[in-house]
């Protein structure tokens, strides 16, 4: 029984662990120092819960079977998931997606497990109270990055908009928004010492939410507190008129500061206005989105393959001057959690999803109305999670590991102050040794989960080298990188410019192929792997990354350049003509295009069209010699020889380097 307690006590701690440092943990020494630190440190963490747990129950000899409103939903929305990976284009990120959602309704019961595993009934206070610790020191880091004040010297760069330890403001202002109506909650309901605790933190938890200059999260904050006032109207716990001061003055203060704040007020200006560049792009993704759902409503793109498939539709909604400054338009999330879960996962599944949402909320309301001792923090869990759903229709918070998994403790948290979580315990006897084998699988699936880590962290020293110029030793951790985690495509790519680099142009091929087959939708795997094939004349290799780069951005110069090329060698004739002809109505300024439909048309036998387009090339650009020996083909074949050894001759004056070329084609026209 006491290595049994042990179990109990390493489980708890385990957990709250989990929910207080998945906000705060960061890897300086990798590329991406937030997102995949966080989501190594979150499922490693709930694997090794999971596993304290089994170990747990082996030594009592008994298991803990956590029951909830939510399983049903939940349950479906897993396995309708799983089924979408007939949809999928990459497997590997479908699964590691899919392992991540996992781990969420895993940490979820496991939460559940340990309030009834709790002998004195206070592992829910723990756990609001570790929460609330870890969101306060992110906001105090944000509030202190927004003074000036940083320990660490972070790639990115916000302008002083607090960002803290998630690395993006519109990511703290969301995991913010989660906590900040539950410490007014708390500051009105506690007395003394706590109540000037819980206002200190809601303080700096506003405080830091303003700094972010975060446009959705305003509005959410905005909704929560007004959700907050009605609730506490309704209780009748406290004076009317105290409350709608109180909600007056917060309001008052985020206005206060945004008149005061000019980069903050030019936000909001530019936001109502539409003149912002950034809000333009998220109305152009949402229905971009939407045209993705409309073809893929079942499976959508399957989990963890939106990055992937979107940028197919990028330019569903889009115009040809808006490539005039970007061949492409990079984008892995909606900014819309609820567009994106259905273009992702599909309606079915997305559909599953928001019922699990409407049971949360169904479940906070019901321990708000009947549970008289938790009424306070169950209207502060509704009125941040309202807010959370505002900022989700802007942003993409559901998509940040730290926020979604306080998400999914605050679920469990409701589900067991409503009433509504059950727990059965069985007896296991001497089937203990099935739950130590389970534990110690899931301890070697935490340390697998490493790899993408250590891969990371050999990218971050492959730029650093290569930052340095050390080409040479860049090109080594690159290829460390891939050895580690061979499926990550952004490892490969990496390799591939480090190998180019070094000159080594068979290597770089391969890791540009590896890429681009993992990830087809992204511009520059497309565009490294097509100049590699054109380098070599591979002709008949170049045309599935030339078709990559005209799906994924048909307006673009390059793109049409690409792909019309490359059915041009491939003596796809007549499909090369329409695709530049589509460019010389889009772009009628780039003497690209007439140029290469000349060759073309050339080749197809019409002559007439192939003069035509010479001419009206070397007319718009009269100092280049492939236009001006176009021409002179063109002349030929319709008869005028004169006139083609006249352009030849003049190809000979003006460049010399092509005379040869020139003269060769003189003496056959003769």
């Amino acid at each position: 029984m006491k290595y049994a307690k042990l179990a109990e006590k390493g489980f708890e701690i385990s957990v709250l662990l989990t929910a207080f440092m998945s906000v705060l943990v960061v890897n300086p020494a990798g590329s991406d120092p937030f997102w995949v630190a966080e989501k190594y440190f979150f499922t490693a963490s709930v694997m090794l819960s999971a596993a304290f747990f089994a170990a747990s129950c082996a030594l009592s000899r008994r298991v803990i079977i956590p029951r909830s409103p939510y399983g049903f939903p939940l349950f479906i929305f897993m396995a309708v998931s799983f089924f979408g990976v007939f949809a999928v284009f990459n497997t590997h990120e479908f699964f590691d997606r899919l392992f991540l959602n996992l781990c969420y309704i895993i940490f979820m019961y496991l939460i559940i497990a340990a309030s009834a595993a709790d002998e004195k009934g206070s592992f829910f206070e723990k756990l609001l109270s570790v929460y609330l610790l870890s969101a306060f020191i992110a906001a105090l880091y944000g509030i202190m990055q927004s003074a000036g004040m940083d320990f660490m010297p972070w790639s990115t760069n916000f302008d002083r908009r607090a960002s803290s330890t998630l690395g993006n403001p519109n990511f703290l202002a969301g995991h913010l928004l989660i906590f900040i109506p539950v410490a007014y909650m708390f500051t009105l309901e506690k007395n003394g010492l706590q109540r000037l605790i819980y206002g200190l933190m809601a303080a700096v938890f506003t405080a830091a939410l303003f700094l972010t200059q975060t446009r959705g999260a305003y509005l959410g904050w905005s909704v929560s507190v007004i959700a907050a006032a009605i609730l506490l109207l309704k209780m009748k716990v406290i004076k009317k008129r105290l409350v709608l001061t109180l909600s007056a003055a917060l309001i008052f203060a985020g206005l206060l500061f945004i008149v005061m704040n000019p980069s903050a007020l030019d936000r909001i200006k530019s936001a109502a206005s539409m003149e912002d560049e950034s809000g333009r792009i998220r109305v152009i993704l949402w229905k971009n989105s939407i045209k993705l759902i409309s073809e893929k409503p079942i499976f959508g793109t399957g989990a963890g393959n939106f990055p992937i498939t979107y940028p197919f539709y990028q330019s569903a909604n889009m115009k040809p001057a808006d490539f005039e400054k970007a061949d492409y338009y990079k984008s892995g999330h909606a900014h819309n959690d609820f567009i994106q879960f259905a273009a992702e996962y599909g309606l079915p599944a997305a559909g599953l999803f928001f019922m699990f949402i409407f049971i949360f909320f169904r479940n906070v309301f019901i321990a708000y109305k009947e549970n008289e001792e938790g009424r306070f923090v169950a209207a502060g869990i509704f009125a941040g999670i309202s807010g959370l759903m505002v900022h989700a229709f802007f942003n993409f918070p559901f998509q940040i590991v730290p926020t979604c998994a306080s998400f999914f403790a605050m679920a469990a948290y409701a589900c067991v102050l409503s009433g509504r979580a059950e727990f059965e315990e069985k007896e296991i006897n001497k089937k203990g040794f099935i739950l130590w084998i389970i534990a110690l699988l899931i301890i070697v699936m935490a340390a697998y989960g490493s790899k993408r880590l250590t891969a990371d962290d050999y990218l971050r020293k492959a730029k650093e080298a290569q930052h340095y110029g050390n080409l040479n030793g860049s090109f080594e951790y690159a290829k460390d990188a891939v050895r580690v985690f061979p499926q990550g495509h952004e490892y490969l790519y990496y390799a591939g410019t480090a190998a180019r680099l070094v000159e080594d142009s068979n290597v770089s091929m391969e890791y540009f192929k590896k890429a681009f087959d993992l990830n087809r939708g992204d511009w520059d795997y497309s565009m490294k792997l097509f100049e590699e094939y054109v380098l070599r004349r591979m002709t008949a290799e170049m045309l599935p990354p030339a078709a990559s780069l005209y799906m994924v951005s048909p307006y673009s110069p390059r793109a049409i350049g690409a792909f019309g090329y490359s059915l041009f060698v491939n003596s796809k004739l007549q499909e090369a003509s329409v695709v530049f002809e589509k460019g010389m109505a889009m772009w009628p300024d780039s003497y690209d295009f007439p140029y290469q439909a000349s060759a073309v048309y050339g080749s197809m036998g019409d002559n007439e069209k192939a003069l035509s387009y010479a001419s009206k090339a070397v007319a718009m650009a009269p100092n280049h010699s492939g236009a001006l020996f176009n021409l002179a083909v063109a002349y030929y074949k319709t008869g005028n020889k004169i006139q083609a050894v006249k352009i030849a001759r003049d190809l000979i004056r003006m460049f010399p380097d092509e005379k040869q070329k020139a003269e060769d084609f003189i003496k056959a026209a003769k």
